[in-house]
């Protein structure tokens, strides 16, 4: 099979044919290389077959063979420099084989970030943290509805004339005798059904109440 064919064979994938002509560059140093390794005998030969001929006084015959050791000699610097060359080919090629990986792994990732990037764009993203943010305030706010306010859920109004009145009832109480305190039967809080009725009750009768309470504290003293 001659080196086109080698080199230029069907069907061969791009990696494939990178992958061939490396091997194909590498075979030729070696065979450079062996070729110098004859050139640089031959040369030593001539340079010394020229030396003996100058012993015997037989210059011309010394021209030739120092003739033929320098061209010995420039054989071997084209091989050299050829050898340089496909060594740079061999790199080449291999850089431009890790840069085409690259490029195709660059192509994947912009695939990948760009449905990405779809998926969530900015707007999106902020339009979708505006939304959460409203939802957790609605939240808080069900939260806050859940506690009752007494003046405000049952339209009782507690003035401050009315604070000031139990506060002294109490510091009254508070001179001459203990205080008293609910025993078991007496419950610290008013069963539901009589605290709705104290509720629905209006405010001037809880106000007299009031007054009767304080009268009758007075009597007792």
């Amino acid at each position: 099979m001659g080196i086109k064919k080698r080199l230029f064979p069907k069907r061969r994938s791009e990696g494939d044919e990178r992958a061939f002509v490396i091997t194909e560059l590498k075979r030729q140093i070696r065979d450079l290389k062996l070729d110098n390794k004859s050139l640089m005998k031959s040369a030593e030969d001539s340079r010394r077959y020229a030396k003996i001929s100058l012993k015997r006084g037989e210059r011309e015959r010394a021209r030739n063979y120092l003739a033929q050791y320098k061209k010995f000699q420039s054989e071997m610097d084209t091989n050299n420099k050829t050898v340089t060359n496909f060594q740079y080919f061999i790199r080449i090629i291999r850089k431009g084989d890790k840069l085409t990986k690259r490029k195709e792994v660059a192509e994947l990732a912009k695939k990948v970030l760009q449905r990405l990037a779809s998926q969530a764009p900015p707007e999106v993203i902020a339009t979708d943290i505006e939304e959460a943010k409203e939802y957790a305030f609605m939240i808080e706010e069900a939260a806050e509805t859940t506690a009752m306010d007494m003046e405000v859920d049952y339209n009782i109004e507690v003035t401050d004339e009315e604070l000031d009145m139990l506060e002294t009832e109490a510091k009254l109480e508070g001179f001459g005798e203990m205080p008293e305190v609910p025993g078991e039967e007496e419950p610290l809080l008013l069963p539901e059904e009589d605290f709705e009725d104290v509720i629905a009750k209006p405010k001037e009768e809880v106000q007299d109440e009031i007054k009767r309470l304080r009268e009758e504290l007075d009597l007792e003293e």
